[in-house]
């Protein structure tokens, strides 16, 4: 894009005709193309416009071709859970279901407990509707109350209104850290962030801004290492700091809340209402406020995150007024990086009269609550250390204090070292921990073993986990012993294996907590599944993480097993029933590949991009006329031109009459045969085949076919198929008006040679006449002007027109015949005859198909396609660069460029010959 100004300039810099002199643009190092009639200009850097560059890289969600969920849908997880013990049994049905009508969503969870006091029940009973525009949910029914700080948030029965940044992805609500410079030249730009290199990147000289760095929490040291193409290194290097809990300015968190409290089946008849607020200020200053109220309980409070160069830091005040008195209650947070330490602290303090609506014990009330943690991540490659200290008073309670130092050292990706030093006023004394951790990992299985030494006991455990992919099944089991000083050793042992099928899954635990205790067995039995619906389709499943994509085989492929993989997992669809994927999450793409099970069809795989919302459920018919359009099954044996089957060869496969649609890639087999499914009857296509012959000359070949209308079910046998050549480009036509013909020279140089009009008539001749011709024509393969050229040429010169006869090359297997007359106007076409002309111009030919009305002094010419005629569209050429190519004392000349239209009827039976230069086939 050129700057404005610069256009400016330009305007201003035209004459009278428009041209702008080359002169003015010799600041922009102009580069003229005269083959391609293209210029190019390079703007100065300090000119050009500013690119930005996200380094996350994250804003930006490609929604295009992407399928929508179906209007009405549902699922019912179901999980039977059946579990034993020392003399008990006990079973269990949890169900969780939702059902969604266009943008709403009902959901719920139920429980069953045979044999108990509370036999049903039911939580999570709610109404859901999602304003994604708006970055709001509105939830009717059980909720929380609201997002909370000092003020606690409740269970609530009743609605609440509030934003839910989930639901855009690709919202941005943190503030976006920019830093802009200048690049002379192209160069190299290295970016470090606290010593490690995040990035690099290759840009083009000028002005650069650099968004979104990848930051920690705290202030960041920003280091751009900029190399130019000279070799010269310059450094650039800023400080930045990031927050915590900061929102971009204007951008906004809230929440607002009325019911009355309650969890489940349980209630009370006491309203609340509750509401949340907090607001980006600055790029470095969040505020908020709350409100809470009902019965006996009013909380108002407010707050702020604030990050500066110096720490971050976060302040909360509340009020609460309860029949006992007013309450006041403060918390404030800070940390600070300092190489090599990270220091964060908390102080807390409550009035006694400051109540939550949560604090009914009151010796469990706090008073202050005081935390410090220094962190240093690194000592010289000898692991971490953290120390922390906590001190929480309480207003009718104990104290309580406790001291943590810990080490932390990873050896290598198996051994792990780790050591706690601990003092509690609980208990007044030292308490010493250290633990070994040996981690051993193959492709299926996960071996861990863990020794500990604490100050009063010795524990050992092993544990093993492993998968077997292509079973579904995955297993674990650990061993514990535990001997302490002055108790008896504790020795037990657990054990566990799933097995994941298509449908269900079932799971197998047992547990000995005493292995002298042979009656100590404690057993579950679960087995999970999941009822799916979508639009008017029903499917069992395994169990639903909140979104689903219901996938059946449509017309032609509706008795096949299908195989579709979503997230790196298999299912399978069968003709009763379709497969489920169960594993979609909630506002992110997901991607669904469907596939033939049998290796017996040449299904290619289709593979279908999803933008799920909350619980929501996709219905994919694959190969329906609507979708795919595809039910026939097609096989045949490709020959090439010589009649030798193309074996182990690529097939492109073109849809003639649905040019839109992706081709599609196929092979035949060493004998040559391909079998094609998923195509449609009625419609015609092109198969297309590139290969090396034993000279490793690239080779290309095209088939057509039409599949019948009624061809049904069966598979349809085109048998065996011979190629056809068709023009597959745009060819270029120059024709020289007044150009006068020079005489014949064998010594005349042909890079100055004038234009030469070739004109060759193509006719199909019999097999017994092939041979002769193709001997003839294959031993001139030279240029018209090579040696002993009017041997195989017979040369006439008209007043227009220097025709040559024609000229052939074998290797595309068909014959030409040339005209008798020389001049083209006295030449008739009539349905059997073609007329090919080449236009030879320093020795590059441009084959093209014309129909010649006639030739005057203005000459008129229409393209022959078999189809009706069509006028050619033209542009002129610049005459100066054309005479330059010719002789010096050519006469003048008027040049016109036709580019003809593409040539795709599969009834044109002829190839063109390739001159040695192009092959525009």
């Amino acid at each position: 894009m050129l700057p404005q100004e610069l256009l400016d300039k330009m305007g201003e810099a035209q004459d009278l005709q428009g041209w702008v002199s080359v002169d003015f643009l010799v600041e922009y190092d102009p580069i003229y193309n005269p083959e391609l009639l293209e210029l190019f200009i390079a703007t100065p850097y300090t000119e050009r416009s500013a690119r930005a560059i996200h380094l996350k890289n994250q804003y930006e969600l490609d929604l295009s071709n992407t399928l929508e969920p179906v209007e009405k849908a549902a699922y019912l997880n179901i999980n039977h859970l059946l579990q034993r013990g020392t003399g008990l049994k006990f079973y269990e049905l949890d169900m969780e279901g939702a059902v969604r009508y266009k943008q709403w969503v009902l959901e719920s969870e139920f429980e069953l407990r045979p044999g108990t006091d509370n036999t049903f029940d039911y939580n999570n009973l709610r109404l859901v509707r999602d304003y994604p525009e708006k970055v709001t949910r509105l939830t009717i029914g059980e909720t929380q109350s609201m997002h909370s700080r000092l003020l606690l948030g409740q269970r609530i029965q009743g609605a609440k209104y509030s934003t839910d940044f989930q639901l855009r992805p690709d919202y941005v609500t943190e503030p976006i850290s920019e830093f802009s410079f200048l690049l002379e030249r192209d160069s190299t730009v290295e970016v470090f962030i606290n010593g490690i290199e995040v990035a690099t990147l290759r840009l083009k000289a000028g002005p650069v801004d650099l968004l979104d760095f990848p930051l920690s929490i705290g202030l960041n040291e920003v280091l751009l290492k900029i190399i130019d193409d000279t070799g010269r290194e310059k450094l650039l290097s800023f400080n930045t700091i990031k927050g915590p809990s900061i929102l971009a300015p204007g951008k906004k968190d809230f929440a607002f809340s009325l019911g009355v409290t309650g969890n489940g089946s349980e209630y009370s008849s006491d309203p609340v209402f509750s509401t949340f607020y907090r607001q980006g200020i600055s790029e470095t200053f969040t505020a908020s406020a709350e409100f809470q109220a009902q019965p006996d309980h009013i909380g108002i409070g407010g707050g702020f995150d604030w990050a500066n160069p110096w720490f971050n830091t976060s302040g909360d005040i509340a009020l609460s007024s309860t029949p006992l008195g007013t309450g006041l209650a403060m918390r404030t947070w800070i940390s600070r990086a300092f190489k090599p330490l990270q220091l964060s602290g908390r102080l807390d303090f409550r009035t006694e009269n400051y109540f939550t609506h949560s604090e009914t014990n009151e010796s469990d009330r706090i008073k202050t609550v005081a935390e410090l943690s220094v962190l240093v991540p690194r000592i010289y490659n000898f692991g971490s250390l953290r120390f922390r200290s906590s001190h929480i008073s309480r207003w009718l309670g104990e104290t309580e204090m406790r001291q943590d130092l810990i080490w932390n050292y990873t050896l290598s990706t198996s051994w792990n070292f780790r050591a706690n030093i601990s003092y509690s006023n609980q208990d007044p004394s030292f308490e010493l921990k250290f633990t070994v951790n040996y981690v051993h990992k193959t492709d299926t299985t996960h071996r861990t073993h863990s020794l500990q030494r604490q100050s009063n006991q010795f524990n050992l455990r092993s544990e093993m986990t492993g998968y077997q992919e292509f079973h579904g099944v995955d297993w674990n089991a650990s061993h514990n012993f535990v001997l302490p000083d002055e108790r008896e050793l504790y020795n037990n042992v657990r054990g566990s294996v799933r097995y994941t099928g298509n449908r269900f899954v079932t799971f197998y635990r047992a547990r000995i907590n005493d292995l002298l205790d042979e009656e100590d067995l404690q057993q579950t039995l679960s087995l999970r599944s999941s009822l799916t619906w979508a639009d008017g389709h029903f499917a069992v499943g395994l169990p639903i993480d909140n979104s689903f994509a219901l996938i059946v085989g449509g017309e032609g492929l509706d008795q096949m097993n299908l195989l579709v993989n979503s997230a790196g997992k298999r299912f399978r669809a069968t003709p009763r029933m379709g497969a489920v994927a169960p594993n979609l999450r909630e506002y992110s793409l997901s991607k669904v590949s469907v596939s033939a099970e049998s290796d017996s069809y040449e299904f290619e795989d289709y593979a279908f991009k999803l933008f799920s919302k909350y619980k929501s459920g996709f219905l994919i018919k694959v190969a329906t006329e609507e979708e795919i359009m595809g039910t026939a099954l097609i096989s045949a044996y490709l020959l090439d031109q010589f009649e030798q089957n193309l074996s182990l060869c690529p097939v492109i496969i073109n849809f003639l009459d649905r040019p839109e649609s992706e081709p599609r890639m196929s092979f035949t087999n060493g004998e040559g045969f391909i079998r094609m499914s998923g195509l449609s009857p009625g419609e015609k296509y092109e198969l297309q085949v590139n290969y090396k012959d034993e000279d490793l000359k690239a080779v290309q070949l095209y088939y057509y076919f039409e599949i019948p209308e009624d061809i049904g079910r069966k598979e349809y046998e085109l048998g065996f198929m011979k190629p056809k050549q068709v023009l597959k480009e745009k060819p270029k036509l120059i024709f020289v008006k007044n150009a006068t013909s020079a005489p014949y020279n064998e010594e005349t140089d042909s890079n100055k040679a004038p234009l030469i009009l070739i004109n060759h008539a193509v006719k199909e001749l019999p097999k017994n006449k092939l041979q002769k011709i193709v001997e003839d024509f294959s031993k001139s393969a030279q240029s018209p002007y090579g040696q002993n050229t009017s041997k195989q040429y017979e040369i006439r010169k008209s007043s227009r027109i220097l025709s040559l006869m024609p000229y052939y090359l074998s290797q595309f297997g068909l014959p030409l015949q040339h005209s008798k007359k020389p001049h083209l106007e006295k030449a008739k076409p009539n349905n059997n005859i073609y007329h090919i002309h080449y236009l030879w111009l320093h020795g590059t030919p441009s084959p093209i198909i014309l129909k010649k009305e006639e030739i005057k002094e203005e000459v008129k010419v229409e393209v022959k396609t078999i189809k009706p005629l069509e006028e050619i569209s033209y542009q002129k050429f610049e005459q100066a660069k054309i005479e330059e190519a010719l002789q010096e004392d050519h006469p003048p000349m008027e040049v016109t460029q036709f580019v003809l239209p593409f040539h795709d009827d599969d009834d044109f039976p002829y190839s063109l010959p390739d001159l040695g230069q192009q092959a525009l086939l």
